[in-house]
């Protein structure tokens, strides 16, 4: 079903429609400011931290696009193994700004990225490789899908930390299913004297319910559906992690 794999440009209005709705709820939480210093589901962050996040995650992403259409050197790759040291100094560094004035830069970069994926054309969708700040050359979808994640899953932590339902919306969990398997053979750091092996994994509703199997070893972790021969989606552009 291209219209929910996010690689597809098929997919394109639902990740958007996606991005829209978490991202309004996500203000319409942190809008309350007896809520900007309260706990979360993310570890340690406040709401003021997730909202920080967001603006220095989104803002190097700007930085990105701009180097993939030739303007510029693109931002530092400082690689996975120090991620969540840089994502957390990058989010905390706003923590000194006043709500109103954080929400409202947050909101200026949300429809400056949307406007960047909305100009995108299906070859570039398909084609156009953009540098991140940790994984390097990555295809250009991942971005506006990486914000759905971010005002998705962090609205739920909101929620979460305080004491909210927080379920989250089953059409913003559809389109994130491809990404989890693409996260998980994009990050293992498995020892040297690791044994391969296979397990099964079965997404038991949604438009990507399937079984799939994901393979271990040393050098990789691929997967694939176990209930198709087809093959997932390109990921010849993939950094392979160093063991």
């Amino acid at each position: 079903m291209g219209e929910w794999q996010f690689l597809d440009p098929a997919s394109r209005g639902n990740l958007m429609e996606a991005w829209e709705r978490e991202s309004e709820g996500m203000f319409e939480l942190a809008a309350d400011p007896d809520r900007w210093e309260a706990p979360t589901g993310a570890g340690h962050w406040e709401v003021r931290d997730v909202i920080g996040h967001l603006v220095d995650t989104t803002e190097t992403y700007f930085i990105g696009f701009d180097t993939a259409r030739g303007k510029g050197e693109g931002p530092e790759n400082l690689g996975l193994r120090d991620m969540a040291f840089n994502v957390n100094k990058g989010a905390q560094a706003f923590r000194d700004t006043p709500q109103s004035e954080l929400l409202a830069r947050l909101k200026d970069d949300r429809d400056q990225m949307m406007g960047i994926a909305a100009d995108l054309t299906d070859d570039e969708w398909s084609e156009m490789l953009v540098p991140h700040k940790y994984m390097g050359q990555l295809p250009a979808p991942f971005y506006p899908l990486f914000q759905v994640v971010d005002y998705g899953v962090h609205s739920w932590d909101i929620r979460e930390g305080t004491g909210m339902a927080h379920a989250l919306d089953g059409d913003t969990a559809d389109i994130l299913v491809p990404l989890a398997f693409v996260l998980w053979q994009s990050t293992p750091d498995a020892p040297t004297e690791t044994v391969p092996y296979t397990i099964g994994v079965e997404v038991t509703s949604g438009r990507n319910a399937g079984k799939y199997r994901v393979s271990l070893s040393q050098k990789a972790s691929p997967w694939r559906r176990a209930t198709s021969t087809t093959s997932p989606p390109s990921s010849s552009w993939m950094r392979r992690p160093s063991c």
